[in-house]
């Protein structure tokens, strides 16, 4: 009885199920490695012609499937780092999303644009660029939108340690059609991605240390805790740290919410689908739920400058 394409049938379908076990103790592996491949490679040979028990006395076909599964998780898994390649801070490039129209500030702050509102008396983006120079990043990316050159005139081309450059639109792309009009300004395989009218007190080498330990990361995001999440909407996560759901605003009093800060894969940009204007809030990350997309639990204070109220209280927050 020829099982070939019922085989691979069964191993695309049982793929994902064994996908969480991957052995550990890596001088073990190298043994199951070798073991892997001899029994997978009689497995496949496109010579081998074998049916049901000729290379296998008393397996069931069943466990001939599920073994074979395993194998190939197991090389797979043999196969990758036990550590995402993450670059050193120094060498991981900041995006900041900082196309928004601030129309909420309004008549506060005129029609500038809102990353450069006055907060004690310097643009908003000086403090997240003092964040980001103190924690060690080296260059970042202003993606502009609505007021680009008032933008770049007032930040320039230099700001303490860091260099910067700027990714503008001509029409409104949303936050991930910006990140991906940015792509042709960096080249790492990971990018550090920021609102830029947010502040949260990240602990950025810790929230790099653990999205590194996170083989199949995608992407993961920085969240913080709030006791008034009607406004933003809450994110749900598993024992290991994977995002399960997005809750919509309205909902608990409490909770963990989306602080603007990703960790981003590069090969994700290519998944965008193009021509048209995307949201990583709306379009993307839901769609990543269950693969790669993870979400970094961490006590600290949060600033979103998007209302007058928030705003008014932003002085307060920076000199903190």
């Amino acid at each position: 009885m020829q099982i070939r394409r019922v085989e691979v049938n069964a191993i695309e379908n049982m793929a994902d199920i064994v996908a969480r076990a991957a052995p550990a103790n890596r001088a073990m592996n190298l043994n199951i490695r070798v073991f892997s491949q001899n029994i997978f490679g009689q497995m496949t040979s496109d010579h081998s012609g074998y049916s049901g028990n000729q290379y296998f006395h008393g397996y069931s076909i069943y466990t001939l499937w599920k073994t074979k599964a395993k194998l190939c998780k197991i090389m797979a898994s043999l196969d990758s780092d036990e550590m995402s390649a993450i670059p050193s801070i120094s060498e991981l490039p900041a995006i900041i999303l900082a196309g928004g129209l601030g129309t909420r500030l309004r008549p506060a702050t005129g029609d500038m644009p809102k990353a450069i509102v006055p907060v004690a008396g310097e643009p908003f983006l000086n403090h997240l660029l003092s964040r980001l120079d103190h924690a060690g990043i080296r260059r970042a990316i202003c993606c502009t939108g609505y007021g680009a050159e008032q933008i770049r005139q007032t930040m320039g081309e230099k700001f303490a340690n860091i260099d910067l450059a700027y990714s503008k639109e001509d029409q409104p792309l949303g936050t991930a059609g910006a990140l991906s009009q940015s792509a042709e300004h960096w080249h790492a395989e990971f990018a550090l991605v920021m609102n830029g009218d947010t502040l949260f007190d990240l602990d950025l080498p810790a929230f790099l240390e653990w999205t590194a330990s996170k083989r199949d990361i995608r992407a993961c995001l920085a969240l913080a805790p709030t006791p008034g999440i009607n406004r933003y909407g809450s994110v749900s996560t598993n024992d290991e740290g994977g995002i399960t759901r997005f809750e919509e605003k309205g909902g608990q009093s409490s909770g963990w919410i989306n602080a603007g800060i990703y960790l981003l894969r590069r090969t994700m940009l290519d998944e965008f689908p193009a021509a048209r204007p995307l949201s990583l809030e709306v379009d993307i990350f839901p769609a990543l739920i269950g693969n790669g997309l993870y979400g970094f639990r961490q006590q600290g204070r949060f600033l979103d400058i998007g209302v007058p109220e928030d705003y008014r209280a932003a002085e307060e927050f920076v000199r903190a």
